[in-house]
């Protein structure tokens, strides 16, 4: 859960297995409810940049999905 915190307020930074460093813009983060529908956005209103949206499980062991 440390993860969500991190990139709802700052962004996160990390280095891959390569050596490759990359960086996580901050993103808006949903608690994720499996009967609730998330749109898919390509871009937003006001900025001409892909919306992205991270969901967060409801708890620390629940499963998720990696797409």
């Amino acid at each position: 859960m440390l993860f969500f915190a991190r990139i709802a307020r700052q962004g996160v930074q990390g280095t891959a297995k390569s050596g490759e460093k990359f960086d996580w813009e901050q993103c808006p983060v949903k608690t994720f409810d499996t009967k609730e529908m998330y749109p898919r956005e390509d871009y937003t209103l006001k900025e001409k940049q892909k919306a992205r949206i991270c969901l967060k499980p409801l708890a620390w062991n629940q499963g998720g999905y990696d797409a």
